[in-house]
């Protein structure tokens, strides 16, 4: 993955069910967490388990560096993503942006029925 100067990868978001591992392999970003922003550099490595607990956002901090780093992920043929910010929830199936929807728009688990 590389990230152009002054941009961030992804919205700030946490996934219900993979683990994500990034590694750094160039560059330097700032990395949102519920803990609070971090430095990030070449040879880092950041794992983000599922859960609220796993939310992240990279955002590239040089002014003309790309950052490039690796994104392992554990495998899932359907995953469930949550963007605190947006308050949006997304499906990603077979690992592509699937279909998005603003959490307030949810219903009960009877209506319809």
């Amino acid at each position: 993955m590389e990230i152009p100067p002054q941009k961030s990868s992804y919205p700030y978001h946490y996934h219900a069910g993979i683990t994500e591992v990034f590694y750094i392999i160039s560059g330097q970003g700032k990395l949102e967490t519920p803990d609070g922003d971090k430095e990030v550099r070449k040879g880092d490595v950041i794992v983000f388990p599922p859960g609220k607990e796993g939310a992240h956002r990279i955002t590239n901090t040089s002014e003309s560096e790309m950052l490039v780093y690796l994104d392992c992920d554990t495998v899932s043929k359907a995953d469930v993503a949550f963007y605190p910010h947006s308050e949006k929830v997304g499906f990603i199936i077979d690992g592509q942006p699937n279909t998005f929807f603003e959490l307030a728009s949810k219903v009960d688990y009877y209506k319809g029925e």
